[in-house]
């Protein structure tokens, strides 16, 4: 099982935590891309789907720590 803070993940993840066929959880990623809440990103032969709101967060509050008090 992986972290679940992360805010990148692959067609693997989803056919293993949700116990889906392949076909099924591109269907999944691919309509939340679809309305926007995570981007496709092709690395290799991999696709890897992106939370941009939730990478942008993280990217935030480590360039300022200070935010978070």
């Amino acid at each position: 099982m992986r972290p679940q803070c992360c805010s990148l993940t692959k067609i693997e993840f989803v056919m293993e935590e949700l116990q889906v066929t392949r076909k099924t959880a591109a269907k999944y990623l691919d309509e939340l891309v679809r309305i926007g809440l995570l981007s496709k990103h092709k690395l290799g032969k991999d696709n890897y789907y992106l939370n941009d709101a939730l990478y942008t967060l993280l990217q935030n509050v480590s360039a300022n720590p200070a935010a978070l008090i």
